[in-house]
């Protein structure tokens, strides 16, 4: 109840802003979810889980906050996993939530090269 009304106490202007965010956020959970769900097949319970209730708290309002602190959680711990220093750190940057878009843009590139490793790796074996 207290979200909503600290939401719902928004200046005018910046209640569209909100909305949006809002439903950017609710759009792409469910991806977000399923994404992190794979990480459980790797071994990686923690991360996968971290993500997942990140994924879930995203698109409410100030508890989203708490969502993207989880999922930047859950980056951290696949960079750990993983042995990633870059991962690790944008797990740090996104879980700081002030800077969890450049955290966000960094795991994205961190992921893909990453990715490229595993796929070497597979193929190697």
């Amino acid at each position: 109840m207290a979200a909503l009304l600290a939401f719902l106490s928004l200046d005018p202007p910046l209640m569209p802003l909100a909305l949006a965010a809002a439903a950017v956020a609710a759009a792409a959970a469910p991806s977000v979810a399923r994404g992190f769900s794979g990480l459980a097949r790797a071994g990686m319970e923690g991360a996968a889980r971290a993500g997942r209730v990140g994924a879930a708290l995203m698109p409410i309002p100030i508890l989203g906050l708490a969502g993207v602190a989880a999922v930047g959680l859950a980056i951290y711990r696949m960079g750990e996993a993983l042995g990633d220093a870059a991962l690790k750190l944008s797990g740090i940057l996104t879980a700081s939530i002030a800077a969890a878009p450049v955290g966000l843009a960094l795991a994205y590139a961190a992921l893909g090269k990453a990715a490229k490793r595993a796929a070497i790796y597979v193929h190697m074996n």
